[in-house]
């Protein structure tokens, strides 16, 4: 009977997980749809903006305190709270829409990156964080025994053949975690690093098998902007 119970519960926490990131990909839609993320509006507007989409699209399920949006030279960031100034989008920016602080309650995270303007190179970043995306996906299901130091490497070297930067000491980290001061604040088995030599396809501290979410973040420091992807890597 025990048995019987831990696998509903995991189904129902996956289900949980899922259905978090369907409502955030629902949301992030939505805004984009309707012109939200727009050059000349401040980060602050574009952010009430969002939570009013999220409870016109989930009401109580998506909500918590924190930042959403970043532009500019604060996309070189990890975290919008880092902080506290508000900023007028540009013309020219590239603005990461994170709503991590909204799914803190359903333990993982979403974030995507959007340009304003016409710039190729910053058009072709976008396209390089979902081809990111794609390659952890499909090394992480072609790879059973895969560690978190291999799947980041996988990343770093598409990475810099792209050009790009990673921002960040990790590409994800396992779902039930927060990450509000660093990677270095997780324990490396947490992370999806260099320093991480355990297989991701494990069971978790409850017993449970292991869920990871993606979070890769690409820089040029050269030109002052980056971008954020963050999405659950083994469910879809």
């Amino acid at each position: 009977m025990e048995t019987v119970r831990d696998r509903m519960d995991e189904q129902l926490r996956v289900l949980r997980l899922v259905e978090a990131q369907r409502m955030a990909q629902a949301v992030f839609a939505r805004v984009s749809a309707d012109g939200v993320i727009a050059a000349g509006r401040y980060e602050s507007e574009v952010d009430r903006s969002i939570r009013e989409t999220a409870r016109s699209v989930a009401g109580p399920a998506l909500a918590g305190p924190g930042r959403l949006v970043r532009s500019g030279p604060r996309t070189l960031l990890t975290d919008a709270s880092r902080t506290a100034s508000d900023r007028l989008i540009a013309g020219d920016d590239v603005v990461v829409v994170d709503l991590s602080p909204l799914l803190a309650r359903h333990e993982t995270g979403f974030a995507r990156t959007v340009v304003v303007g016409d710039d190729l190179r910053r058009h072709q970043l976008v396209e390089d964080l979902a081809g990111l995306l794609g390659h952890a996906q499909e090394v992480f299901q072609r790879c059973g025994g895969i560690t978190g130091r291999l799947l980041h490497a996988e990343v770093r070297d598409l990475a810099d053949e792209g050009g790009w930067s990673l921002g960040s000491g990790h590409v994800g980290r396992i779902t039930g975690t927060l990450i509000t001061d660093g990677p270095e604040a997780l324990p490396e088995t947490d992370l999806i690093a260099y320093k991480n030599s355990r297989p991701l396809r494990r069971t978790d501290r409850s017993g449970f098998p292991a869920h990871w979410v993606v979070e890769i973040h690409l820089t040029d420091e050269a030109h002052g902007y980056g971008g954020t992807l963050k999405q659950l890597l083994d469910l879809a």
